[in-house]
């Protein structure tokens, strides 16, 4: 039996003595742009995912435990509430990006050839896949916060989204390497994760410093759950406003500059053509 592929065919007078070309349609195309779309489809949910609600759920989780104090949303404390609804969509976005990506490539793993960026981004972007998809487990089984045991989970938890996180920025790198990609060092896309970087490393920086600043100014003899959110009041409690609001202002410039970098990046991707 024979595999008959249906070819449309187009009629022209050739002249012999010189160079024509003929143009056919083959009905394969049809699917070659589907995948590609596929391919843009896992590039935008991944860009936006780890951008933009991963990078803002981690500065929730470290930078705003104690600064809705006593305030609870949906039973728990509001920073608790806020990173875990940030986290878990994160997870799952994660997990939808990587199988549109896996019926973009059949099924089939990316082939090893030496000096591949394409592979190593599948290794790397596996690894990131696998702590995303991790990490909510691990957090359903944390310990109460009066365990004396809580200290690795808490250690555990914080590493395994600093690595995920610092490899997600790694895998985006190589994803504009790719030798099919348009991405050029002098385009936008490297523009944009090259800021990127930059970014996150000055936001870090910048609360860390708030944090150490207003530390060593801070008269009122109180400690916090870091855990719970609650303030837990010894004497007098003196609440520094001027804190929180520099806080949640840079949280909000921090949301404002990634929404921007990310949407840039993913209608670059978007325009983008493949070789």
């Amino acid at each position: 039996r024979h595999k008959h592929t249906l070819k449309q065919s187009q009629s022209k007078l050739v002249q012999l003595n010189r160079t024509e070309q003929i143009f056919y349609n083959i009905n394969s195309t049809d699917n070659d742009v589907d995948s590609i779309s596929l391919m843009k489809v896992h590039g935008c949910i991944m860009i936006v995912t780890w951008i933009v609600i991963v990078s803002t759920g981690i500065l929730i989780a470290r930078y705003f435990k104690i600064s809705f104090v006593n305030k609870k949303l949906c039973g728990e404390a509001v920073w608790f509430s806020l990173h875990r609804a940030f986290m878990s969509c994160a997870a799952v976005l994660t997990v939808l990006g990587f199988l549109f990506i896996l019926v973009h490539n059949k099924g089939t793993w990316v082939e090893y050839q030496p000096n591949s960026k394409e592979y190593a981004h599948s290794i790397v972007g596996v690894i990131v896949v696998g702590l995303a998809f991790f990490q909510p487990f691990l957090a359903s089984f944390r310990c109460h916060t009066d365990s004396r045991y809580r200290f690795i989970f808490k250690y555990l938890h914080g590493f395994i989204g600093i690595t995920s996180f610092v490899l997600s920025i790694a895998a985006m790198f190589l994803a504009v390497l790719f030798t099919g990609f348009s991405f050029k060092p002098s385009s936008i896309g490297w523009g944009i994760l090259s800021g990127w970087s930059c970014w996150i490393v000055i936001v870090f920086l910048l609360y860390e410093g708030i944090e150490i600043y207003f530390k060593s100014r801070n008269t009122g003899p109180y400690s916090a759950d870091s855990d719970s959110g609650s303030l837990i009041v010894n004497d007098t409690v003196i609440i520094n406003s001027l804190k929180e609001k520099i806080k949640m202002f840079l949280l909000f410039a921090h949301i404002l500059v990634a929404l921007a970098l990310s949407l840039t990046l993913v209608i670059e991707l978007g325009l983008m053509t493949f070789s």
